[in-house]
């Protein structure tokens, strides 16, 4: 395979990522029902005092820190996958075996990046018990 040929099909794979995230994207700006901010948000119970001095506890949609590190390790490690994958592409095409020995090391240590995430969603899970 001609090195033309390999860009060609590095970059038909590469446009092809970024078509279904532009598509993506655009559904969900023009839906009503979905806003990013309400997507990285979380419930959270707060305890509030009223006119009357009586504790009422309300629920308020707030900034979730683990949601957006999983949001923007997500997309960290999509194009990680697509780095490889492009690497790949052109070892194949030019007769070579791709060493991928240490390539799932590498993606489990990305993957790290998810762990708040985990670990706020086993916390919510253990508080639903409690109530």
């Amino acid at each position: 395979m001609s090195d033309t040929a390999v860009y060609a099909l590095q970059i038909l794979v590469a446009a092809a990522v970024l078509l279904v995230f532009a598509a993506v994207v655009s559904k969900l700006k023009n839906s009503p029902d979905w806003k990013l901010g309400e997507a990285v948000s979380e419930e959270v119970e707060f305890a509030e005092t009223d006119a009357d001095g009586k504790v009422t506890k309300t629920t308020r949609m707030m900034a979730s820190s683990s949601r957006l590190i999983a949001l923007l390790g997500m997309m960290v490690i999509l194009l990680l996958f697509l780095g490889v994958g492009e690497v790949v592409i052109w070892d194949v095409a030019h007769g070579k075996d791709p060493d991928l020995g240490g390539v799932l090391n590498f993606f489990l240590a990305g993957a790290s990046l998810f762990v708040p995430y985990a670990i706020n969603q086993v916390r919510s899970g253990f508080e639903s018990i409690g109530k």
